[in-house]
């Protein structure tokens, strides 16, 4: 009679060690996951700031300029930014002829009545009106911005689409004047020409994170209250026009203001950022026309940001003060 085999299954301890395997490994790998899907969107958002800086580069080729920061009557809310006017450079022909159906300067651009085209041409069926090339994927955008008051003072309420991309000023701080330091100004584009440093050598576009609503750190926040003025020709480093409202870590006085809203809209706060301060650092701004905006991101150490030459560079937070600085301006002095 032929021996009986006796059938063995795992003990609980065996079970409790593969088990204890299995968890130390998903440990392991989860970091690597969670970084590879980072490093995906980083691209992704280089990707779509390599758009945008080519449009630029064919807006300057079609018309002899790049886009003004913004146009409209002297800072008025009204004012069409440089985003609006290169959707057609982005594949967004359709949509900036919406914004062409609205009032217009004489013999110029469109300006912009935001509620009512958000009350019709950008909000079909009461829906809301978002743009990828302006999203970056690490922004945790999710929704597109709401407006639960009439911000621009024409009767209606409306729901606002959100920008992670914002035009260089150079180290000015306020969007009143048509004259600055960086590549952007208002009303009038600047050429390539205008860039004495030379193309490669100066900023024209970066990211500035999108947000939610409680800051813990600098990145996509300012905070409101004064900006210390700088002069328009720096000594290099310049100072932190923000220096009043933090402790080098964290906002001292509360009520910030989360950056992203209105990609349509010119004001220098919604529209453009500055090089006074490092990326990932604080912002501050008295009003929409007046701000000091630190380019930002949710990619770990730093931003990209596009160049004049068509080129997308990762600028570290720790990149020299003074290189930065002069990287912002489009005539330093350094080449003449």
């Amino acid at each position: 009679m032929p021996a009986r085999r006796e059938r063995r299954g795992f003990t609980l301890v065996e079970l409790l060690v593969v088990i204890t395997i299995i968890g130390v490994l998903v440990a392991l790998l989860l970091p690597v996951v969670q970084s590879a899907r980072e490093a995906a969107r980083r691209m992704s958002c280089s990707n779509s700031l390599k758009q945008i800086t080519l449009g630029l580069c064919n807006y300057h080729d079609t018309n002899g300029s790049l886009p003004p920061l913004y146009i409209g009557p002297a800072q008025a809310e009204g004012a069409l930014s440089w985003s609006v006017h290169l959707l057609p450079f982005v594949e967004q022909q359709p949509l900036f002829a919406e914004f062409e159906k609205l009032t217009h300067r004489s013999g110029g651009p469109a300006m912009l009545d935001s509620d009512a085209f958000y009350g019709t041409a950008g909000r079909p069926g009461g829906g809301s009106l978002r743009l990828a090339t302006y999203e970056c994927p690490s922004d945790p955008v999710g929704q597109p911005v709401a407006s639960t008051t009439d911000v621009f003072g024409l009767g209606t309420p409306g729901a606002f689409a959100s920008l992670s991309y914002k035009a260089c000023t150079g180290t000015d701080v306020d969007g009143v004047d048509t004259a600055n330091n960086g590549m952007f100004q208002a009303m009038d584009g600047l050429r390539f020409s205008d860039a004495r440093d030379g193309t490669s050598n100066v900023f024209l576009v970066s990211e500035v994170a999108i947000t939610g609503s409680t800051p813990n750190s600098f990145v996509g926040f300012g905070v409101k209250g004064s900006v210390a003025r700088l002069p328009l020709l720096a000594t290099f480093p310049v100072s932190d026009p923000c220096a009043a409202h933090h402790d080098g870590s964290s906002y001292t006085s509360p009520g910030t203001g989360v950056q992203g809203r209105y990609w349509h809209h010119g004001l220098a706060h919604y529209s453009s950022f500055q090089s006074a301060n490092l990326p990932n650092g604080p912002s501050c701004y008295e009003s929409a026309s007046i701000s000091n905006v630190a380019a930002s991101s949710h990619h770990p150490g730093g931003a990209n940001h596009a160049f004049g030459d068509g080129s997308v560079r990762w600028v570290s937070g720790s990149i020299d003060r003074a290189t930065y600085n002069r990287l912002g301006t489009r005539d330093d002095g350094e080449l003449d």
